[in-house]
């Protein structure tokens, strides 16, 4: 072999100390990359978990807001949401919950909605609010057993 080859295959095989730099650079990186995943994959569950919750503040919260537009057009408190339907608002049903078609009397300018689920894993959900100012508090009951549709 002559010094052309044998330049070209020292410089293809790089020298020792860089093959072990090249190692424990690729360590450090995959430990780091390690610890962050893991870290992160209690984070990626947590919101399937808040799902359901989130479903029912959003319907007990369009049931309120509906309540009180129809109450700053002609005053009345009206004891159901939906005169068409019995038990539960139709328009009001998502995937987990749905809205009772029932309104609460809770004080004088007060009243409340409730979001029940069918299931025994969730829990009631009831919002009073105020029909004026619109302020409104937001109480998680049980879980009972399930209401029927």
């Amino acid at each position: 072999m002559d010094t052309v080859e044998r330049k070209f295959i020292n410089s293809a095989v790089p020298p020792r100390t860089s093959r072990r730099k090249v190692f424990i650079w690729g360590f450090v990186v995959g430990s780091v990359a390690t610890i962050l995943i893991g870290g992160a994959m209690p984070l990626i569950n947590s919101g399937q978990l808040d799902a359901p919750l989130g479903e029912a503040c959003v319907l007990g919260g369009v049931a309120r807001d509906r309540l009180r537009v129809r109450y700053s057009k002609d005053r009345t408190r009206p004891w159901t949401l939906d005169s068409t339907s019995n038990h539960t608002c139709e328009e009001l049903t998502g995937r987990y919950y749905a809205t009772l078609n029932l309104v609460s009397y809770e004080g004088p300018g007060q009243a409340a909605v409730y979001v029940v689920t069918d299931t025994d894993d969730y829990q009631t959900l009831r919002i009073r609010f105020r029909y004026e100012s619109g302020e409104s508090d937001t109480d998680h009951l049980g879980p009972f057993g399930g209401v029927r549709r």
